[in-house]
């Protein structure tokens, strides 16, 4: 079993407070959390809030040391590509290297 640490970047950090917002629409988008199996980008999780595609992926990723987290995909509904994607730091160097400039905790996952 892995343990993962996950920061906010302020990328993700500006997303959770989006979806806490009044102007948040449930619905309008699905966030789909993307990990790495030998050499192939998988999905791990999707759902219409990023916090709970995090808490789904971390779960998903910690049942297999094979797994790594690797980024979120904010997709709005009915396209097919994503409008942004969340790079996921790590602490550990056992999510997908990204540029880690807040220390905020996301996820603390046993």
């Amino acid at each position: 079993m892995n343990e993962y640490e996950l920061y906010f970047t302020d990328q993700i950090d500006k997303e959770m407070e989006w979806i806490h917002s009044d102007s948040f629409q449930l619905g309008s988008y699905i966030y789909m959390g993307m990990g790495r199996l030998n050499g192939r980008t998988v999905c791990l999780s999707v759902a219409y809030k990023i916090d709970y595609c995090l808490l789904k992926a971390v779960q998903f990723a910690s049942e297999d040391a094979n797994v790594r987290l690797h980024h979120i995909n904010k997709v709005k509904v009915g396209h097919l590509q994503p409008e942004i994607r969340f790079d996921l730091p790590a602490l550990n160097g056992s999510l997908a290297s990204a540029d880690s400039k807040s220390q905020d905790p996301v996820i603390k996952s046993q």
